[in-house]
C-alpha cells in the first residue's frame, strides 16, 4: 500500500514542480523517502500533501476559474 503512495508521491512531485509548487514538491520528496517512516509519521505527511495539494488546486482555479 505504500509503495503506491511513493509512486504517487513521485508524480505528483513532478507535476508541482512543474507549476512551481514548492510546499507540495518538497511534501512529495518528502515522503518518497519515508519508507523507514512509522505509519503515523506516514500517515502525517500524506496528510500534509493532500492539504497542500487542495491549495494549489484552489489556487489554479482563481487563477483560469473553471
Amino acid at each position: 500500500m505504500f509503495f503506491r503512495a511513493v509512486e504517487a508521491a513521485h508524480k505528483l512531485k513532478g507535476g508541482a514542480g512543474a507549476l512551481s509548487a514548492t510546499r507540495l514538491h518538497g511534501l512529495c520528496e518528502k515522503a518518497q523517502g519515508m519508507g523507514a517512516a512509522t505509519p503515523e509519521a506516514r500517515s502525517i505527511i500524506l496528510d500534509d500533501i493532500q492539504d497542500s495539494y487542495m491549495r494549489v488546486v484552489e489556487a489554479l482555479d482563481r487563477v483560469f476559474g473553471t
